[in-house]
């Protein structure tokens, strides 16, 4: 038998909260722009002092819009499926590990399977997809480590499909 590594990126649409932020933060960005014009005219002394920390706070707020970006990262590594949010492309942070043979369903997030989706014995709900109307998106439904029963919304590729279909067998349905 050969190992299995799979990695498949998916990008994160952005919904209205973040371009609020974003938004937000190019006002300001604007703001300090101005700002830094305005003391140029009205008092010239006062340029070195302003400028450098206006630059400063302009890198800021451009560097927090870069970080607003996010990407998720799908690793199936023989069985054991991780997955990753990149901020704007510059940090990783691991969000959820799991071995996949403890799943106890995988199907297509349609309305077809809206029953195991929406079973109120599941705790712990994770969207891990580019968005909630995206076309590919599955579950999976699997017991936490903590013993909680989770519900996994991502969108694999179609080489991880078929890699977790070999693996689930019965468990693993598709339309």
């Amino acid at each position: 038998m050969s190992d299995v590594f799979i990695e498949h990126m998916v990008k994160k649409e952005s919904d209205r909260p973040e371009t609020l932020k974003r938004a937000g933060l190019m006002f300001a960005c604007a703001l300090l722009v101005l700002t830094v014009i305005s003391v140029f005219f009205l008092m010239p002394g006062m340029v070195f002092v302003v400028t450098p920390a206006s630059a400063a706070g302009i890198w800021g707020l451009v560097t927090l819009i870069k970080r607003l970006g996010r990407e998720y990262e799908y690793i199936l590594t023989n069985g054991e499926l991780d997955i990753d949010v990149i901020a704007g492309r510059l940090k990783r942070r691991r969000l959820l590990s799991v071995d996949c043979r403890g799943f106890e369903i995988m199907a297509p997030a349609s309305d077809a399977y809206a029953r195991e989706m929406e079973s109120q014995t599941i705790k712990v709900r994770q969207d891990f997809s580019s968005s909630p109307n995206a076309p590919g998106r599955y579950f999976a439904v699997f017991s936490a480590k903590d013993g909680a029963r989770t519900l996994l919304i991502f969108q694999p590729n179609d080489a991880m499909r078929e890699s977790l279909k070999g693996l689930l067998r019965r468990k693993y349905r598709d339309e």
